[in-house]
C-alpha cells in the first residue's frame, strides 16, 4: 500500500492511561516543521490535519469557525473538504457525511484520495 509522504508534518502515535480498564487510548499529536504541536484524539483527525500541513503552508487551526470552511479549502473540492471538517473540526466520518450530504463510504473515498492511509481502515480507533 502507498503512504503519503510527509515533508512538512509528522504524525506521532502516543499511549495515554492504559489502567483504566477500558483498553488502551491513544493521543494523536501532528507536528509541523514550524514546531507546533495538534494533539487529536482520532487517527483518522491526526491524518486529515497532517494533509492539509502538507498543501496549505498557511493553515491555522486556531482560528477555526464553526459552520465555516474558508475559500481556499472549499476550491480545492470535496476531498479536501472531508479532511478539513475530520482535521480540523475533528468530526467523524458518519458527522461529515451528514453535513456534507454523501454516504460514509463516500467520505471514507475523499479522505483516501487526501491520504492513503485512510484506506486502511482501522488504525486502532473505531471512528
Amino acid at each position: 500500500m502507498a503512504y503519503r509522504d510527509y515533508t512538512r508534518t509528522e504524525v506521532i502515535r502516543e499511549v495515554e492511561d492504559t489502567t483504566s480498564g477500558a483498553g488502551i487510548n491513544y493521543v494523536w499529536y501532528v507536528e509541523v516543521e514550524d514546531g507546533r504541536q495538534f494533539e487529536r484524539q482520532s487517527w483518522r483527525s491526526a491524518f486529515a490535519l497532517a494533509a492539509l500541513f502538507e498543501d496549505f503552508d498557511k493553515l491555522d487551526p486556531s482560528e477555526k469557525k464553526e459552520r465555516f470552511v474558508p475559500i481556499d479549502i472549499a476550491l480545492a473540492g470535496k476531498p479536501t473538504i472531508a479532511a478539513y471538517l475530520a482535521g480540523i473540526h475533528g468530526m467523524s466520518r458518519d458527522e461529515i457525511a451528514e453535513r456534507m450530504g454523501v454516504a460514509p463510504s463516500t467520505v471514507q473515498k475523499y479522505l483516501a484520495r487526501i491520504d492513503p492511509n485512510f484506506r486502511s481502515g482501522n488504525q486502532n480507533e473505531s471512528d
